[in-house]
């Protein structure tokens, strides 16, 4: 779970300020030293069993959500699936990341053309 996953899933269920806002919130008590040398107060993503671990009221606060929390609860719980993914072929990889519910493709391929300033 050392992937974008999280912040992902932070950023499909509200805007990207208060999506940021979360992901600093969470990342500080909860992320991990990275190896080596490191600017001061730097933070990694931690491992899924550390996420499971976070307690209700940290979602809470961090503003995520109940819905944000469990759909990142959830893709913990199937962290290993999730991490096989990235060596399948794109098709297989993509449908075994939209098997859990709350994890998708977002909302990019229903928003009309013009929204996403396409031509």
């Amino acid at each position: 779970m050392e992937s974008p996953l999280v912040p992902s899933v932070l950023e499909q269920r509200g805007t990207a300020d208060s999506a940021h806002y979360a992901w600093w919130c969470l990342l500080n008590p909860y992320g991990e030293q990275p190896p080596g040398p490191a600017p001061e107060g730097m933070r990694i993503p931690s491992s899924a069993a550390v996420w499971r671990k976070v307690p209700a009221w940290q979602w809470h606060r961090a503003g995520t959500g109940r819905s944000g929390a469990a759909a990142i609860l959830r893709a913990c719980s199937c962290a290993p699936g999730l991490e096989e993914a990235a060596a399948m072929a794109l098709p297989e990889a993509m449908t075994r990341l939209h098997l859990g519910p709350g994890i998708g493709p977002g909302p990019q391929p229903n928003t009309p053309p013009v929204y996403r300033r396409c031509p």
